[in-house]
């Protein structure tokens, strides 16, 4: 090494930088940036005078580190020999290093080391002292063909996101080599300096998320030394400093470092300054951006508004089309904030246009196109709600998925697009409560958050995202873990968010309602064990939501969320402690609330929380008149015409039960008739099946409580019309695409073939859970789902078809009921009734002892008697002392026979439950109807419609067991043959005429080796009744998925002797057993044809669809009425095998003498019952119309 008059390390010493930082020269734009890493100098002070050698001193001398430390010394001392020195021999020893590996950067730092040696001591002492060698050398490349190679390389970056990182490399090569070939004194010197800065912002941008700041500090960098370098008069200064505040802002967006925002903000004021009246495009989109970020900062409105002045002013001066994209994309998001704050006219709109144009005039496979897709999105979500326009939030989804598909998985830009998509999805979710929406976000977003590299506010906003993705998650599931991710992920979002900011009060508000909701759901789960830190967790929530609640920041909406959450978690810690401070302040709150609210869904639901309050108050103290004020609340909040249904269902549920408990039948009604109008926009055909039957889920019981308001105002045609409309809602509209279609075909072939294509798309299958969020094609689904609207709109035009797929009217009722006598059972918390269809006439029966409490009780008693496994011990189940007494059974001759397999406590039990029904419910009806003793000659029939609890409640078992054996006539089976049916609709759909004649097939299916409980009876069973209907049967291995999947369109007869399982959780997947697989509900339900008559299910649970939706009544045996078998025999509760093969016999002896299923049954049951009990016969149930099949189906 040789020897300088003044060594780098003095130098540093004497500039003060060997701390790290140093105060910049006088006119500096901050000291603190001109050189501040120990590294940086490091690598000249190694070269200059230490003691490194080797190849790791080489590459510290060739390091773009060192480069940008020599220039920046040279800005600091551009007078001092010493330093002009020590550069010369930097580039020349680089030069060295280059020369016979890199001839072009070769010639560029001998350039450069020319250039230093004249400032030594004069331009001739200089060259004079200049190797012989370096001075023979000619100079570098062109330094201006260099820079314009590296901007091509930059345009083609820009357009094509796929190529962005190769293409910037190069590009940045290029633009150093033009760097290191001019002097500082050269304008191009501060020229290419500004390129390279762009270039390292452009790469840091376009590079993996994973990747360190490097590129934004080298952008720094060089941003700094473009303006230090550039004369006060060259004209693009004021550009260099634009390049320069770029490189500040996308530094502080990634890293948080407010400092960051401050110098990109100075350095834009001085370039305006700089500028004058002629401000240039690049300067004003650049203040723009800056202006929007400070905006996002401070929450100052003069900021958003100067933001927006500038990129339309940038827009007017704006020449050619290159910028314009980038340019709307600017301008698009700080209308789209504008409108936020103020919701000022034009803004929204103002934003769409500009992201759609945006779209269309950038580069296909630009970076630009793909942020416009998101500040679409964005756009367009808010405007669907603005506009209730769903189709406008579908266009967002689509636009943000194909930009997405466009950028490399890897790519940072990726990772804010699954940002923007998981909003737009949770939106969507909130809005048409589409499952697949809502895991597909909750995965994007845990996805995106797991290698988000950004620090600060922008990494708290994507926390909040995700803390509302797994909120929405937790509602969906019920799974504690998913609030616990939510509260976790929010809390990391207030600990990245200043205590000044703007977003941090939001961020405590959202806090605030986690952990009273967290309180709320462990109260409920665990009420006598709640923690002591959940308890903690409900007064931070009331103390965030006070603050938050205070600040004066934030949108009104914004404020509106606020005061609500308030009040809602004094609600909460009110009934928690019973302290009156707490109510009164709640109360204050949600007035408050109130009073900030806009018309609308707003207003409507601050109403409804201070109508919560007053009831809560009416609970706990007892006043009749906090009753009386917590009903005008929610009557005022029903008034409100909701802007979106899913906002009517929990104030209706509310204002409908609490005027019902008041006995305000007039306003219950209102309140249940409006909630059933919008039931088929809650479960639109859009929908995938399993949402549609969890929309339906905290809806059970509307249909009953509507029928029984309609009743208590004397109208029972309206009662009929309500309770129809209410319940079996999924299987209506399966058959508005089966029943209804036939009719469609032969009046307009076209029609019904356009209707049927949406239908099979709407149809399709989606996940179910987070695991493999692969998801089907949404988009086909949104045109599929409204092209069906639109069809049958066109549908019903046509003359015949007005009411397609409407719910049945009176008139149609009395029509479906026909001769028949059906009997539904209204189930209500203090009485019930007997609604009545009577041969087309409508009457009622006042039940008095059929209440809500004692029929779930019954329920309970019964099933957990059966040992069926979804329901709770039979210990914790007590038989009601006020219950009519029942003798003990004394121990049968042969144990297990008589009792059919229950125990003597059991046994007991059971037949308390069916005393009960036929006390409560059974002989008061068959006592109205005239049915007072067994038949003379033909039985009469009653068809019975329960509703929830008692749609699994064998009626046509119940007795009076007050004596051991019922006396004759005290029991249904002796005084009438029993059918069921789930709806009128359903009913009418089985007593269809069969359109063919002629003999038909039968397929009998018996299962005994089965892995886990082999069914020894289950093949006998299937041979013998084979043989009794002249087929074969189908058992064990060759009994496939595939093969009953084949042979069952053809099949007017079927017979299933398997297990059978029923999934209270999700009826929709109870299944019967196969060989190798099993079908569900739904599987089953497109089996079936026009002509099937009879299917008998010696399975277990196939007529048992569980509580949850009790009144949807899906389970195996209403799947193959869908399916198109006229009558169906099914079970409620688990079957033995050997009775259940010698139910079967009896079944099929009688039905070839009678041809009617429902009396064959009761035959059978009757015989059933004096050999093995009740619980043996009240198993079976018959599905279907009260006339004999066709014989000739088995002939």
């Amino acid at each position: 090494m040789r020897e300088t008059g003044k060594s780098i390390a003095q130098v540093a010493r004497d500039l003060g930088i060997n701390d790290g930082t140093r105060p910049g020269p006088p006119g500096s734009l901050t000291g603190a940036d001109t050189l501040h890493s120990d590294d940086r100098i490091g690598a000249l002070a190694v070269y200059l005078g230490q003691s490194t050698h080797g190849s790791n001193l080489n590459s510290a001398i060739l390091s773009e580190a060192a480069t940008i430390a020599s220039v920046t010394l040279a800005r600091a001392l551009p007078d001092d020999q010493d330093a002009a020195a020590v550069l010369a021999e930097f580039h020349r020893e680089r030069f060295e290093l280059l020369r016979d590996t890199d001839h072009r950067a070769a010639r560029a730092e001998l350039k450069a080391a020319k250039w230093w040696y004249r400032r030594t001591a004069g331009d001739l002492a200089g060259e004079a002292a200049m190797p012989p060698a370096i001075a023979a050398e000619p100079d570098g490349e062109d330094p201006d063909a260099c820079i314009a190679e590296a901007l091509r390389g930059a345009d083609r970056a820009r357009r094509d996101v796929s190529v962005a990182l190769p293409e910037l490399d190069a590009a940045i090569d290029h633009a150093r080599r033009a760097f290191a070939g001019v002097c500082p004194d050269d304008p191009r010197y501060s020229h290419a300096a500004s390129v390279l800065c762009i270039l390292h912002r452009l790469r840091f941008e376009a590079r993996s998320v994973e990747v360190d700041l490097d590129d934004l500090q080298h952008a720094v960098d060089f941003g700094l030394i473009a303006v230090r370098f550039a004369a006060p008069s060259e004209p693009d200064r004021a550009k260099y400093m634009a390049a320069l505040s770029d490189a500040f802002l996308a530094r502080y967006e990634s890293s948080g470092t407010e400092e960051d925002l401050l110098r990109c903000v100075g350095v834009l004021v001085r370039a305006v300054q700089a500028q004058g009246d002629a401000p240039t495009v690049e300067v004003l989109h650049s203040f723009a951006l800056g202006m929007g970020a400070r905006y996002a900062r401070t929450n100052d409105p003069s900021d958003l508004d100067a933001a927006i002045t500038a990129a339309e002013g940038a827009l007017a001066l704006l020449d050619g089309a290159e910028e314009r994209p980038a340019l709307l994309l600017t301008l698009g998001g700080r209308l789209y904030a504008r409108f936020h704050r103020d919701r000022r006219d034009g803004d929204l709109d103002g934003a769409v246009h500009a992201a759609r144009e945006a779209m269309r005039t950038a580069p296909p496979a630009s970076s630009i196109r793909a942020m416009a897709a998101a500040n679409l999105g964005l756009a367009v979500a808010v405007l669907s709600v603005e506009r209730h326009d769903e189709t406008r939030l579908d266009e967002g989804v689509e636009a943000v998925r194909t930009a997405l598909e466009t950028l490399p998985e890897e790519a940072a830009l990726a990772v804010r697009l699954q940002f923007a998509l998981s909003a737009l999805l949770l939106q969507r979710y909130g809005l048409l409560r589409t499952s697949e929406d809502l895991f597909e976000a909750v995965a994007l977003a845990r996805r995106a958050v797991g290698v988000d590299a950004t620090r600060g506010p922008r990494r708290a906003k994507d926390s909040v995202l995700l803390a509302e993705a797994e909120l929405m998650l937790f509602q969906h599931t019920d799974n504690q873990a998913d609030l616990d991710r939510a509260i976790a992920a929010q809390r990391r979002a207030r600990r990245l968010l200043p205590g000044d900011h703007p977003d941090r009060v939001a961020a405590d508000g959202a806090l605030s309602r986690l952990l009273w909701l967290q309180y709320t759901t462990t109260a409920q789960r665990t009420p006598n064990r709640i923690p002591a830190s959940v308890l903690r967790d409900l007064d931070e929530a009331v103390t965030l939501g006070r603050a938050a609640a205070g600040a004066a920041t934030g949108d009104p909406g914004e404020r509106v969320l606020r005061w609500t959450s308030l009040s809602r978690a004094l609600m909460v810690r009110y009934e928690q402690a019973h302290l009156e401070a707490d109510i009164v302040e709640a109360t204050a709150a949600a007035t408050q609330a109130l009073e900030l609210s806009d018309p609308g869904d707003a207003w409507a639901a601050a109403a409804t929380n201070l109508g919560l309050i007053w009831y809560i108050r009416h609970l706990v103290g007892g006043a009749h008149e906090s009753m009386d004020t917590a009903l005008e609340w929610y009557r005022k909040a029903f008034e409100v015409v909701p802007a979106l249904p899913i906002n009517l269902v929990t104030e209706a549920l509310v204002y409908g039960g609490l005027a019902s408990a008041a006995g305000r039948w007039r306003e219950a009604i209102r309140a249940w008739e409006q909630l059933i109008g919008v039931l088929p926009k809650l479960i639109r055909p859009r929908l995938t099946r399993g949402d549609r039957q969890r929309g339906l889920v905290d809806l059970v019981t509307v249909g009953q409580y509507a029928a029984d308001a309609a009743l208590r105002l004397g109208d029972v045609s309206r009662a009929w019309v309500l309770l129809e409309q209410a319940r079996g809602v999924l299987m209506a509209q399966e058959m508005t695409a089966t029943v209804e279609m036939d009719d469609l075909k032969r009046a307009d072939q076209e029609l019904a073939e356009r209707f049927d294509r949406c239908t099979r798309v709407l149809a399709g299958t989606a996940v179910s859970s987070l695991e493999g969020v692969s998801m089907h094609d949404d988009a086909a689904r949104a045109l599929a789902s409204q092209e069906w609207d639109r069809t049958v709109a066109e549908i019903r035009t046509r003359p015949g078809f007005e009411r397609f797929g409407m719910p049945l009217s009176d008139v149609e009722i009395a029509a479906g009921v026909g001769g028949e006598c059906v009997v539904a059972l209204i189930v209500t918390p203090d009485s019930g009734h007997a609604l009545i269809a009577n041969a087309g006439r409508f009457d009622v029966l006042v039940l008095p002892g059929l209440t809500a409490a004692d029929a779930a009780t019954a329920l309970n008693v019964l099933l957990t008697s059966v040992h069926t496994s979804d329901w709770r011990r039979a210990a914790e189940v007590q038989v009601p002392a006020h219950w009519p007494a029942v003798a003990a059974m004394p121990a049968a001759p042969t144990p297990g026979v008589a009792t059919g397999g229950l125990s003597a406590s059991a046994g007991t039990r059971f037949r308390a439950a069916l005393t009960w029904m036929w006390h409560a419910v059974a002989e008061p009806v068959l006592r109205h109807l005239g049915h007072l003793a067994g038949p003379a000659a033909a039985w009469p029939r009653v068809t019975w419609m329960p509703t929830a609890p008692l749609t699994a409640f064998p009626v046509h078992a119940a007795a009076d067991y007050g004596q051991l054996v019922p006396e004759a006539g005290a029991s249904v089976l002796d005084r009438v043959i029993s059918s069921y049916a789930t709806t009128v609709r359903a009913l009418r759909h089985a007593r269809r005429p069969p359109t063919a004649t002629g003999g038909g097939s039968a397929l009998v299916v018996g299962i005994s080796d089965t892995p886990d409980r082999p069914l020894p009876s289950a093949g006998r069973e299937a041979l013998s009744v084979a043989a009794k209907v002249g087929t074969e049967a189908l058992l064990d291995r060759d009994a496939t998925v595939d093969a009953v999947t084949r042979r069952l369109p053809d099949a007017r007869w079927l017979h299933l002797a398997c297990h059978g399982y029923a999934d209270s959780a999700d009826p929709s997947q109870s299944r019967v057993v196969l060989a190798d697989g099993s079908l569900r509900v739904w599987d089953l339900a497109r089996l079936g044809s026009d002509e099937a008559e009879v299917a008998y299910l010696s399975a277990c649970l196939t007529g048992f669809g569980g509580i949850s939706y009790a009144n949807e009544s899906l389970h195996v045996a209403s799947a193959l009425q869908l399916a198109g078998f006229r009558h169906v025999v099914g079970t409620l509760w688990p079957i033995v095998d050997a009775p259940a093969r010698h139910m079967a016999n009896l079944f099929y002896d009688q039905i070839l003498v009678h041809g009617d299923p429902a009396e064959a049954l009761h035959h059978a049951q009757r015989e059933l019952r004096s050999r093995y009990g009740p619980a043996v016969a009240g198993a079976y149930v018959h599905y279907g119309p009260a006339y004999p099949t066709r014989r000739d189906v088995i002939a």
